[in-house]
């Protein structure tokens, strides 16, 4: 069975009442269910990775990329951004 779910960005950041920090385009469809928590990701493991989940940092991701030198968790973090998730959704 096919699941046919689609949910405009904006609708699902106003509804769960989201600060906005950055948004290229207020059109983004999300169609995906699942969401992923990209620890593997920041520790730069992308075999599995599927930029169209929406990704959600909680505290276990946030406190793992305090642990890196600054330089190094820019870079963490520019690779992860460099393959364009669909939102990123920031919480500690």
């Amino acid at each position: 069975m096919v699941n046919n779910y689609s949910v405009k960005l904006k609708d699902l950041v106003s509804h769960f009442k989201l600060e906005e920090l950055y948004m290229t385009d207020d059109s983004v469809i999300l169609d995906r269910n699942e969401v992923n928590r990209p620890g593997l990701p920041f520790a730069g493991f992308f075999d599995h990775f599927e930029p169209q989940r929406v990704q959600i940092v909680g505290i276990v991701e946030h406190r793992y990329l305090e642990t890196l030198p600054e330089q190094e968790r820019k870079e963490r973090m520019d690779v992860f951004l460099s393959h364009k998730p669909v939102a990123l959704i920031y919480t500690s």
